[in-house]
């Protein structure tokens, strides 16, 4: 099996994936419409698996989504080639560091690390709410050491942990001037939220972003959040770092919505490499984000307008 025969499977994947115009007709239909639309796409298996009296269940969603998303990682480890393995595996491992950046977040914001993980977390190689009871930085790291060997130093601090879970990226490609960009906003943040010299936040930027030093510098200066950010909404993120509301996992989140955009829009560009399947799986995550907020949104009664500000299309 090589690379070319796996791009081809994934790209045939990638045609089967629900299309933005496909939301604007989901948003007008019933929950139980939309549990009917899936039977005809890629989810009928995983709709059919539950039982009539689980579509009554407010988790419907999440246990379509969860299957939908065993299945596939199945397909795709069944015709990946070697350097395409590569490449799910290092995913998963970076969706193990997201997973345990939010506990992280949420400890040091002083918000609900198992609701914040219920919102954003991603299919990794463990669960991580076994960690959602730490109290501390430390004892996090105590917790999660053995899923991964960088916290068994134990960083103290927000940014250090931040630092020390971030796995290398295996695709050189994907390490473009966004991600950089993503990295460094998240950085400074936590270096601010730390207290770390301003000097010390300015040896930890990363350069090849589209971010001006001098507006990180700024940032990293500022003497209160509310500075920080006002510094970092004069970027192409202002609209993300809005919709955070203060929050700093929803400010991870939110930006890597934006980096998910423009995965998508790269889907096209080195179609042989294993780039594409890292694209696949971060539209997968888009289209279950999206569908998550749409079911969800309808059984709780939201707004049309509301549901569809939220989606990433």
């Amino acid at each position: 099996m090589n690379d070319s025969y796996s791009a081809a499977r994934i790209q045939a994947m990638r045609t089967r994936l629900i299309k933005a115009d496909d939301y604007e007709r989901l948003l007008k239909m019933t929950e139980m419409e939309i549990i009917g639309y899936l039977q005809s796409t890629d989810y009928r298996q995983d709709v059919d698996a539950l039982a009539l009296k689980d579509l009554d269940n407010l988790e419907t969603v999440d246990m379509i989504l969860a299957r939908n998303t065993q299945r596939t990682m199945d397909k795709l480890k069944r015709i990946s080639s070697p350097g395409f393995m590569r490449a799910i595996e290092n995913t998963l491992l970076e969706n193990d560091a997201w997973n345990v950046q939010i506990v992280a977040s949420a400890i040091a914001a002083g918000e609900d690390a198992k609701d914040m993980l219920k919102r954003y977390a991603k299919r990794g190689t463990f669960d991580p709410t076994q960690f959602a009871g730490a109290k501390t930085i430390e004892e996090l790291c105590r917790l999660a050491g053995k899923q991964i060997p960088s916290l068994r130093r134990r960083p103290k601090t927000l940014a250090a942990f931040m630092d020390a879970v971030r796995p290398k990226r295996v695709d050189a490609m994907l390490t473009d001037e966004y991600l950089i960009d993503e990295d460094n906003i998240v950085r400074v943040l936590t270096m601010r939220h730390d207290r770390l010299p301003p000097e010390r936040i300015a040896q930890r930027i990363e350069r090849g972003g589209t971010i001006p030093r001098a507006v990180l510098l700024a940032a990293g200066q500022a003497q209160s959040a509310e500075e920080a950010m006002k510094a970092l909404r004069t970027t192409k993120y202002g609209k993300a770092l809005d919709r955070a509301q203060g929050s700093m996992v929803r400010l991870e989140y939110e930006l890597h919505r934006d980096i998910l955009r423009r995965l998508r829009s790269m889907a096209g560009t080195y179609p042989v490499s294993p780039g594409v399947i890292v694209r696949y799986l971060a539209e997968k995550d888009i289209e279950a984000s999206n569908l998550r907020l749409i079911i969800k949104g309808k059984r709780l009664g939201l707004e049309e307008p509301l549901i569809r500000e939220q989606l990433t299309v």
